[in-house]
């Protein structure tokens, strides 16, 4: 059986139930849409997609623990997407904004992702900064849907 742990901002792990577990990774993806809300106010629209991204990967994440998968090393929200699609099919109505979202994985956080002299900061715009959020919300409240209302009640 799997063990659960989450670690404190020093560095500590601490053993939690599966439960609780997946309620805190939800409960990220929920923190994390609100991040994007506030970086769009501030017209920081590289890192409202990088948050996009890792908002539905968050929620897309705690899924998989729920369902009994292991997301391994999964990073890309569209992977995630068609592996939960495995145990749940209606997943793959969120592969497409997942595989989407992948696209600014690496190039918001890396620096060498984007031309020479490029940054993201730069790079990036309101229209993307929307649509990324659009899709991450689509994706958190797709998968609010499919957990039990005790993973995701704490979150409301």
């Amino acid at each position: 059986m799997p063990q659960y742990s989450v670690k404190t901002s020093d560095g500590a792990s601490f053993p939690v139930s599966k439960e609780r577990f997946v309620r805190l990774m939800f409960e990220r993806s929920e923190q994390s849409l609100k991040s994007i809300s506030q970086l769009a106010k501030l017209e920081q629209w590289g890192d409202a997609c990088f948050w996009s991204c890792t908002a539905a990967g968050q929620a897309l994440a705690s899924y998989l623990v729920y369902a009994g998968g292991d997301r391994g090393e999964l990073e890309s929200a569209g992977a995630m997407a068609q592996r939960c699609a495995e145990f749940e099919p209606a997943f793959s109505q969120v592969i497409r904004q997942g595989k989407y979202l992948d696209r600014y994985y690496a190039i918001t956080r890396e620096p060498d992702a984007l031309p020479p002299g490029a940054n993201a900061a730069q790079w990036f715009d309101a229209d993307d900064g929307a649509e990324a959020a659009r899709f991450a919300a689509e994706i958190v409240e797709f998968t609010r849907r499919r957990l039990p209302p005790s993973v995701h009640q704490a979150v409301e």
